[in-house]
């Protein structure tokens, strides 16, 4: 098994290199110099996590993202019908980070052998999605390249717009903010490769159920951390299926908290994904983002961290580790902001200090951001 040096499994070795693909994509960007000028131009907007193009009195938004490698577990379990709402999140969810609301979606899906079962599947996913989110699917592209795709790759684009006015400039995130966090689904749709390594190197099958699993915890004398048995000792669930959940999608939380809520009091959005905790640092990056009390870790992050070996900072600059979304507000607005969303398990987990980074409770930091 792949380990660090203190016995743990890493994202790296198990094949993605966050810093060496944060380096290849500044790379391509320096390469990204022509702007329009003009009605429909560019519009520049420090720590955002989707495109603006201005539109007279609106930003247009456009952003696209897909589904990753979570396709795999689809695969293996022969289940097709969520990574649609998978991908609609992935989308969506970085959407409203500016304020925007989103509109509009066009999927991609690139397949070996597209069969009428297949993309019926992956269509109640994209519906379901688009539900969620109030969304209209207006167009898409499928492509049959048995050359270029084992099995089948899914993503898509988001339009949305926003009222000048109305947009959430993160500029204006200032020491003494409050950091309120929304609970996730779990592991959303990142992070797969290495809890892929995880299972095939633990010699589990996704077909085990949950019970089965740590029956076989118990034979290998693997501690089982106790909310991993109080939300799976003796259940029949597949393990497939608990990797499968779908990702939040946070749109009509916050399309209802901004319109009911000053929105000068609240300051950003940050969409927790790849890179976990250290999203925040998009927002502005020259303070530090202390995170004191975070949420509650759910129960799946430590079950792959028991099974993998994988220590406290591999696991939070991977995943989002039960926190899927965060809201930086200014201290006064935080029972509004509170109230208003109505999820009983959100909470204010920290608070915007001097300094730069982001970090846990449990004293890891994080310099820069992904």
């Amino acid at each position: 098994m792949d380990r660090k040096e203190d016995g743990g499994m890493t994202y790296r070795k198990a094949g993605v290199d966050i810093e060496a693909e944060g380096s290849a994509i500044r790379a391509l960007v320096r390469q990204l110099t022509f702007k329009r000028q003009g009605w429909g131009s560019q519009a520049d907007l420090e720590g955002h996590f989707t495109g603006l193009i201005d539109f007279g009195e609106w930003y247009l938004s456009m952003c696209t993202d897909g589904v990753g490698t979570k396709i795999r577990i689809a695969e293996a379990m022969g289940r097709y019908d969520t990574i649609g709402i998978d991908c609609m999140a992935m989308n969506v969810n970085d959407m409203i980070c500016i304020g925007a609301e989103p509109l509009a979606f066009v999927d991609y899906i690139a397949c070996e052998n597209p069969t009428p079962e297949l993309l019926s599947e992956v269509g109640k996913g994209l519906n379901a999605g688009a539900e969620m989110a109030n969304v209209s699917l207006i167009g898409g592209e499928t492509a049959t390249l048995p050359d270029m795709v084992k099995g089948l790759d899914l993503a898509g684009t988001c339009l949305g717009a926003v009222r000048k006015g109305e947009i959430l400039d993160s500029a204006r995130v200032d020491v003494g903010d409050l950091i309120i966090g929304l609970p996730s689904s779990g592991l959303h749709s990142n992070g797969f490769t290495l809890v892929r390594r995880i299972i095939e190197r633990s010699h589990l099958s996704l077909a085990y159920t949950m019970g089965d699993v740590l029956g076989i915890m118990r034979e290998r004398a693997i501690r089982i951390p106790v909310r991993v048995e109080e939300e799976w000792g003796g259940s029949d669930v597949p393990l497939g299926e608990v990797l499968l959940e779908p990702t939040r999608i946070y749109v009509r939380d916050l399309i209802r908290l901004l319109g009911r809520i000053d929105r000068s009091s609240i300051k950003g959005i940050a969409n927790i994904t790849g890179g976990g905790l250290r999203n925040i640092c998009r927002l502005r990056h020259d303070i530090r983002y202390s995170v004191e009390d975070p949420l509650e870790v759910h129960p799946v992050f430590e079950l792959l961290q028991v099974l993998g070996g994988v220590d406290d900072h591999e696991m939070y600059q991977t995943f989002n580790m039960g926190m899927g979304m965060s809201i930086i507000c200014h201290p006064e607005a935080s029972d509004d902001v509170l109230d208003v969303l109505g999820d009983t398990s959100a909470k204010v987990v920290g608070r915007v200090i001097e300094g730069t980074g982001v970090g846990s409770s449990k004293g890891v930091y994080y310099v820069g951001y992904v």
